[in-house]
């Protein structure tokens, strides 16, 4: 191996070697956080009527398109 080539070799192996250290110190860190977060969607009836009304549309439209091609 060249000298240069060795010298490249110990300065990335220094770095991966400190890199390595800090995420293991980082890693023993203890952090704790609590979160409490209570969400309550209330869906209005007019967005029901309109979710029924195009399931609707969409079932008849797949039961004709069907019904097309057996005849």
């Amino acid at each position: 191996m060249s000298p240069v080539r060795y010298s490249f070799l110990r300065f990335f192996s220094a770095i991966f070697l400190l890199l390595c250290t800090v995420a293991i110190q980082a890693q023993e860190e203890k952090v704790t956080t609590t979160t409490t977060t209570k969400t309550d969607v209330q869906i209005q009836p007019w967005m029901w009527a309109v979710g029924a009304a195009l399931f609707i549309l969409i079932l008849v439209s797949i039961l004709k398109s069907g019904s097309k091609k057996r005849e």
